[in-house]
């Protein structure tokens, strides 16, 4: 860097702020930070550093002035030393002169000797995320002015992170049921009305299944939400448990979950049915007593299920219409009673 001309310094932060805010992935607004740390420091290298799930070791996301082999080699363990400590310390590293602090040095040096370097966290709530490490082949490179920059920059690489993983958290949601782990009911739609254009043209068959819980309401109204949410998660799992890996579900409704059986006609619909419903009626749920302490034991609730089906095309030719003749044979299905199955018809 050839002086950290202040007014120069925070035109080009801000642009990075900028670039990261307009990013729609973590590489883009990563881009800008070691770019903008490599031009403004006249750096000899330039890394985002990243620690692992369990925080035990290091990586390197993103960098300028290394090579592809060393990235891909790099991993270096974080448990103690200088760069644990700017990490989990909160405190940036500032090697004026690196011939008088060797022993730093070998422990952050990267792929190149270097003169001076600086190493700051990227943290985001309290929760460090890994580091950003720049270096110079000069001695006295870095000042400690320049030090305020550099977090800055490791601040904005930290919100480019945490950015993208919040979008993922929100694509995530929008196509799994949070409660459950199926897929929410747009995800459902989706898929259902995919299968259906491949068997019209090749002349196939699926089945559309939904399943009420129909005590689920007594449940939450003596057991509390806890229980209900228990009953749910139950239920999820029976019919995971007894559907194929190409065939799919969802949750409907509060109550109501709904299953796509590809490639299958009335016959193998009716036996899914079948097998869910005989697990239902032999596995419970255990809920929390009501007034009971946290420490004592549930009560059993049995599972009390219905289940309604339709075919494609044998009663429907869209996604929208097998689910209506489907919800039409789940309430012939409530009338009947527990246990009951319906098919729907022509």
């Amino acid at each position: 860097m050839q002086g950290d001309s202040g007014m120069s310094s925070m035109i080009r932060v801000a642009s990075v702020a900028q670039a990261v805010a307009d990013a729609t992935h973590a590489e883009a607004g990563l881009h800008a930070v070691v770019q903008t740390a490599y031009d403004l420091f006249d750096a000899q290298t330039v890394a985002v550093i990243l620690q692992d799930d369990e925080g035990a070791r290091s990586h390197i996301k993103l960098a300028r002035g290394l090579s592809a082999g060393f990235i891909s080699g790099f991993s270096r363990s974080l448990s103690s030393g200088v760069i644990a400590e700017v990490l989990h310390g909160g405190t940036p590293l500032r090697i004026s002169d690196a011939a008088e602090a060797q022993e730093v040095v070998r422990e952050i040096r990267l792929e190149h000797d270097f003169g001076s370097a600086m190493a700051v966290g990227m943290t985001i709530n309290r929760r460090p995320l890994g580091y950003l490490h720049i270096d110079h082949a000069r001695r006295g490179s870095f000042e400690k002015s320049h030090l305020h920059t550099a977090r800055c920059l490791g601040c904005l690489a930290a919100l480019a992170l945490e950015k993208v993983r919040l979008q993922d958290v929100v694509a995530r949601l929008s196509i799994q049921d949070s409660m459950t782990g199926l897929s929410t009911y747009s995800r459902f739609y989706a898929r259902l009305s995919t299968e259906i254009e491949r068997v019209l043209r090749y002349e196939e068959s699926l089945a559309v299944l939904l399943l009420d819980i129909t005590n689920l309401n007594y449940v939450e109204d003596v057991y509390g939400r806890a229980g209900a949410r228990e009953l749910l998660r139950h239920v999820a799992g029976i019919v995971r448990e007894n559907i194929r890996g190409v065939d799919f579900a969802a949750r409907f409704r509060t109550d109501t979950f709904m299953v796509c059986l590809v490639k299958a006609h009335e016959a193998a619909a009716r036996d899914v049915a079948e097998r869910i419903i005989t697990a239902c009626h032999t596995v419970s749920a255990v809920c929390p007593a009501p007034g009971a302490k946290e420490e004592a034991a549930g009560e059993i609730i049995p599972l009390e299920v219905v289940i309604g089906a339709s075919l494609v095309p044998a009663h429907g030719r869209t996604a929208s219409v097998a689910i209506a003749e489907a919800e039409k044979a789940l309430l012939a299905a409530r009338r009947m009673g527990v246990g009951s199955i319906v098919i729907a018809t022509p």
